[in-house]
């Protein structure tokens, strides 16, 4: 009712699709007239949405090129747009995405998808450090990327255009890991635990 195409909510990884208006809400500096209601509010940044990933080519593109639904593709821009530090590193994050999801079959392990659903149960977000054993594996969250392999049911933030053109055209390269290095928030990519650690 809002505007999103229903064919948006279709996955080829055969995962539950989280059927939620999280990720279509396009993020921009919009003038609203005092009049507008929530609803047309949200259709304004829905249409708005339409409008950038239609620009992009963003549905075709990575149907074609990485051979994955177009809302698998937007789970992983939310992803890097949570995850990143810096808008030069969205590439990299969004292929560290794909290559556990798809190649590598391991579990992505972003803290990020924990605190999502922390929030969305009326907690608060935590830092890394402070999220609980409990709270990364909890078997009841669908958002759960710490033991549960590929991607979360949904998309965890709405993505911006530099994080939707990094899920569109990610990196080359086997990247599995990364960890922010530096207070302008830069990351360390690597290939090995070892790496990652030194990284670390």
């Amino acid at each position: 009712e809002l505007g999103v195409p229903d064919w948006w909510f279709k996955r080829d990884d055969k995962k539950p699709v989280a059927k939620t208006i999280e990720g279509f809400l396009y993020p921009d500096t919009y003038e609203f007239d005092p009049s507008m209601d929530a609803t047309d509010i949200l259709r304004t940044m829905v249409n708005r949405f339409n409008t950038v990933v239609g620009e992009l080519g963003f549905a075709e593109q990575v149907q074609q090129n990485l051979s994955v639904s177009p809302f698998e593709g937007l789970i992983v821009a939310s992803l890097t747009q949570a995850e990143s530090g810096t808008a030069a590193d969205d590439p990299k994050i969004a292929r560290v995405a794909y290559n556990r999801a798809y190649k590598a079959k391991m579990p992505l392990q972003f803290d990020t998808t924990a605190n999502y659903w922390l929030e969305l149960n009326g907690g608060a977000a935590k830092h890394s450090g402070q999220l609980s054993r409990e709270e990364l594996n909890d078997p009841k969250n669908p958002y759960n990327t710490a033991t549960k392999l590929g991607l979360p049911v949904g998309p965890i933030d709405s993505p911006g255009k530099a994080a939707l053109e990094a899920a569109m055209k990610p990196a080359a390269g086997p990247w599995l890991y990364f960890v922010v290095i530096d207070k302008s928030g830069r990351s360390a990519f690597a290939t090995t635990d070892a790496q990652h650690e030194a990284n670390k």
